[in-house]
């Protein structure tokens, strides 16, 4: 009997090491996110077009007035090729081409639509 109940206080003490173990991350977790989502908040620049299956949301992202990149937030059009045309749109704006040299790509032209309206949308929120 002692043999079981012996495996039985080992079960249940690695039970609640676990369950401490996650309640302290999620904890971790939950307050390192509020603290992005504040720091977000005040620089986050984004906008949203429409692509080819659904909305499309870009951030772009600033430091001391100038372009350093641009971030998807959401997207529903296929991911090879919405990061395709997301990476090529991106080395252009960082060349110094605008929105309206950049050129469409070739089979993705709602997702390079879509992506170019939720650009147009953040840089104009940036500008006012």
């Amino acid at each position: 009997m002692s043999g079981k109940n012996h495996r039985k206080e080992i079960i249940t003490g690695f039970v609640i090491i676990t369950i401490l173990a996650i309640v302290i991350l999620s904890a971790n977790h939950f307050t390192q996110g509020l603290g992005n989502d504040q720091e977000l908040s005040e620089e986050m620049i984004i906008g949203s077009g429409e692509g080819y299956k659904g909305e499309i949301v870009i951030q772009i992202i600033m430091e001391e007035h100038n372009l350093k990149g641009l971030k998807a937030i959401e997207f529903h059009d296929t991911s090879q090729v919405f990061n395709e045309v997301l990476k090529s749109i991106e080395k252009d704006l960082l060349d110094g081409k605008s929105l309206e040299e950049i050129e469409v790509i070739t089979g993705a032209t709602d997702t390079y639509h879509g992506i170019i309206e939720a650009l147009e949308e953040a840089f104009f929120k940036l500008e006012h």
